[in-house]
């Protein structure tokens, strides 16, 4: 049978598996019907991570969680869930099992819930888990208007007619501590229910914002941002920031995979990018969000 066969090449006996450039299979534990759990090392540094192997023939996994994984050529019938440079599709798997374990009446692991993994989930594939909610409540009452920047992030103009920004959680965990300081936390009735979120004053907000954009792909924009106008806003409201951000760039402080390299081990040489440096343009202003 074609399970059979799918299953003895993930057996201890037939470990290490090699996937080619989606790494080579070292470790796998079943942990429902057609999941594996595995350590994936990869072909070029060595590093080991966690993933998930799916059979297609898996029926408990939904068609549209199946359409997340990547194959390799010479297994076809292994779908490949991991982290990369387009996010984490092991979310997505993880999602799946604890969905099986939740509606079979099994136990999850201690400490995790099913809401979790939606939650950091989303922020990578809104298309399955759905987009975070737009905030109804603020440090300066309830939400009046508000623009969708990505998912997750939302401008927003209050009842009191205060303008700024709002961060869901995750998301959030990406900004340096210097951004992170300038929020405003609030949390309220429903932080049980909904993620948690940081609130930035208008002043304020430019510099969480250039931090995560610095680093977002452009397609997962849902309105158009200046810029120019947004580092301007850095120089004009928060200048020591501007200051201290170009200095580590010049030096590679701020290449932050070259920087998780270093802990691992590998000596690499960090990178910095004129692209990355925070300029000033005349003209341009400082209103980087029409609304």
């Amino acid at each position: 049978m074609v399970m059979d066969k799918e299953t003895q090449l993930l057996s201890s006996a037939n470990l290490p598996l090699d996937l080619g450039e989606l790494g080579v299979v070292t470790e796998a534990t079943l942990v429902m019907p057609g999941v594996y759990d595995v350590i994936l090392e990869s072909s070029e540094t060595g590093v080991a991570a966690e993933g998930f192997v799916v059979l297609r023939s898996a029926v408990e996994i939904s068609d549209m969680a199946k359409r997340y994984g990547k194959s390799a050529p010479d297994y076809p019938e292994f779908l490949i869930y991991m982290e990369d440079s387009t996010g984490n599709s092991r979310y997505i798997i993880g999602y799946e099992l604890f969905r099986y374990r939740v509606l079979h009446q099994l136990a999850l692991p201690e400490g995790e819930s099913i809401r979790s993994i939606a939650t950091i989930g989303a922020e990578m594939y809104p298309e399955y888990f759905g987009n975070y909610p737009v905030p109804l409540l603020t440090p300066w009452g309830y939400t009046t208007r508000h623009k969708i920047i990505a998912n997750g992030l939302y401008w927003l103009e209050t009842e009191q007619c205060q303008r700024g920004l709002a961060i869901a959680g995750p998301i959030y965990d990406d900004l340096s501590d210097g951004a992170r300081g300038l929020a405003e936390r609030y949390d309220n009735d429903l932080s049980e229910h909904v993620p948690a979120y940081l609130f930035f004053q208008e002043s304020d907000s430019c510099v969480p914002l250039f931090e995560l954009l610095s680093d977002m792909r452009k397609e997962r924009l849902y309105c158009e941002i200046n810029w120019a106008a947004l580092m301007n806003a850095v120089y004009h409201h928060h200048p020591e920031y501007a200051a201290q951000h170009n200095l580590a760039e010049q030096v590679g402080l701020n290449d932050g995979f070259g920087r998780f390299l270093h802990t691992m081990g590998l000596e690499v040489e960090l990178h910095s990018s004129p692209e990355r440096l925070l300029s000033l343009t005349a003209q341009a202003g400082t209103e980087f969000v029409d609304f």
